[in-house]
């Protein structure tokens, strides 16, 4: 590998660096985020199932991502959906105005909501992944610092052999070449 003193290059070189490493880093994001929607999900489904009852659930998860890449089943569970929709506010209608506002969950209620949803979350492997995704991260960053080091020992012994080479021709002298 050619060692160059050349800004413009260095710049490229770090910028590509700093690039991978962004790079990296939304990568790990992307999979956290992966992850994370697996236990949303796992969450919304138990929701679904507490609040309609048994066989239900799959209807208030139906169509929940705007029309995007539908299959058949898909597009039929949206209508389903939206059938059971049409038809729970037909029977709301004739119900009193007071009796359809929606009562306010306690504080306690939501945060008791909040502990129960994060008992399915398995802590360890989460700690694990992030540990797993440090070290990596912390390997890449040695790896780095390891590059950057070996460059500057081979432009230190470049440089060095450079003045060895001036010194050798400097002692030779003018009359060398006669």
């Amino acid at each position: 590998m050619e060692i160059t003193t050349d800004p413009t290059m260095i710049l490229r070189r770090v910028s590509l660096a700093f690039w991978h490493e962004a790079k990296a880093r939304a990568a790990e994001v992307m999979e956290v985020a992966r992850e994370l929607a697996v236990h949303v999900r796992d969450w919304l489904d138990r929701a679904a199932e507490r609040v309609l009852g048994p066989g239900q659930s799959e209807l208030a998860l139906a169509g929940g991502r705007d029309g995007r890449d539908q299959d058949p089943d898909r597009r039929e569970l949206a209508a389903r959906m939206r059938e059971a929709w049409d038809a729970h506010q037909g029977r709301e209608a004739g119900q009193e105005t007071a009796a359809r506002e929606p009562e306010r969950e306690t504080p306690q209620a939501f945060a008791a909501r909040l502990r129960e949803a994060a008992t399915g979350i398995d802590r360890e492997e989460l700690a694990d992944r992030a540990a797993a995704l440090r070290e990596g991260r912390e390997a890449e960053e040695r790896q780095v610092a390891e590059d950057a080091a070996r460059e500057r020992e081979l432009e230190r012994q470049k440089e060095i052999e450079r003045e060895v080479d001036s010194i050798a021709e400097r002692d030779r002298g003018p009359s060398h070449g006669l």
